[in-house]
């Protein structure tokens, strides 16, 4: 209250999160905490100080997932609980747009990676090469529209420009590269780069619920907020390599 009281604050930009693929029943909380009750609350100091604009991260997880390119429109089915949470908190989100008049633009991230992630797949693949150690993976089928921070970020900045002189309360827009690769693909790319081959051992078993094709479908993003990612994987492995070994 007193951050909202004390600034003339225009647009929240809401990026906080508690994410887990696989929860325990100590994460639940945390999970409500995060991705419900913090967010409900900022919406309602928005009310209260007439503050007209909120963008919110969502995910590609949210959405039942097939093999044909993913729409804003493609039924909901939440991959896991943390997706459940963030379907919950998008139908909030909807509610106070439609009662108080709150503009919300909600961006549905597809695979993000980049320098300075937390210890996610492409940080700890990125991290061994670095170093020259082996490191174990599944076998890597796995097809996903991995999208660089850089191009993340545009979107962002794109919907800021985009929320002010947006018609509707409340728009959905996917956030996602224009082709698939394969995490076997990746790690063939950086032999390439760093010159070290066999690290990879592909042992690993798939988890239960695993994800083996994903298809963003940006077209609705690229017509209205003017967003194309711009940078490929090759590059965006570069940078991250180049940022490891510094």
């Amino acid at each position: 209250e007193k951050i909202f009281e004390e600034n003339k604050i225009d647009c929240t930009i809401h990026l906080a999160t508690h994410y887990k693929k696989v929860h325990s029943e100590e994460d639940v909380e945390k999970f409500i905490e995060a991705n419900i009750r913090f967010p409900a609350l900022i919406l309602q100091q928005m009310v209260e100080h007439n503050v007209s604009f909120f963008i919110n991260t969502g995910t590609f997880t949210e959405y039942d997932i097939g093999s044909e390119p993913i729409g804003e429109n493609a039924k909901k089915r939440a991959h896991n609980l943390y997706s459940a949470f963030k379907i919950a908190f998008s139908d909030i989100l909807k509610g106070y747009s439609d009662e108080f008049g709150i503009k919300a633009i909600d961006l549905k991230l597809f695979s993000p990676y980049g320098p300075k992630d937390n210890e996610k797949l492409f940080v700890y693949i990125v991290k061994s090469f670095v170093e020259g150690k082996q490191f174990e993976v599944t076998k890597g089928e796995q097809k996903w529209n991995w999208t660089y921070v850089t191009d993340i970020v545009d979107a962002y900045v794109k919907s800021l420009r985009y929320i002010e002189i947006m018609k509707n309360q409340y728009e959905a827009f996917n956030i996602g590269a224009d082709k698939v690769h394969s995490i076997r693909e990746i790690i063939s790319l950086l032999e390439e780069m760093s010159g070290k081959k066999e690290l990879a051992k592909f042992t690993k078993h798939y988890p239960k619920n695993e994800i083996f094709l994903v298809n963003c479908n940006n077209s609705k993003a690229r017509r209205h907020l003017g967003w194309a990612p711009r940078t490929g994987l090759n590059t965006g492995l570069k940078e991250m390599y180049e940022f490891y070994s510094k």
